[in-house]
C-alpha cells in the first residue's frame, strides 16, 4: 500500500491519480462535506463517494482511493469547504 499526499486547494477540481485514475472532487453544500467521482481511463467507476474526515471509503474496493485526514485532530469546529488542502489533507491510497 502506498499513501501519497495530494496538493489541492479548497475548490472543486479534478485530480490525476496513479494507474490511469482521475478523481473529480466536489463539495456538497447540504451535508457540508467533500465527495468525489472516480474515473478509470475516462470511464466512471464510482460516483458520489463521501470524503468523511479520517476515512478512506473505497479501501479494498478499488486499487486507488482517496482519504481525507484532519491533521490538527482536535475537536475545534471548522468549515470543511475552506480547509481542503490545509487542515484537511487529501491523500491517495494505492494498493
Amino acid at each position: 500500500m502506498t499513501i501519497t499526499e495530494l496538493v489541492v486547494g479548497s475548490k472543486e477540481q479534478s485530480v490525476i491519480l496513479s494507474s490511469g485514475f482521475v478523481a473529480d472532487i466536489k463539495f456538497d453544500v447540504f451535508y457540508k462535506r467533500w465527495y468525489y467521482d472516480l474515473y478509470e481511463n475516462g470511464e466512471l467507476r464510482f460516483a458520489g463517494i463521501a470524503l468523511n474526515v479520517n476515512t478512506v471509503p473505497l479501501f479494498n474496493m478499488s486499487p486507488v482511493s482517496l482519504g481525507l485526514i484532519d491533521i490538527v485532530g482536535d475537536d475545534e469546529e471548522y468549515e470543511p469547504y475552506n480547509e481542503l488542502g490545509t487542515r484537511l489533507m487529501l491523500v491517495e491510497v494505492a494498493e
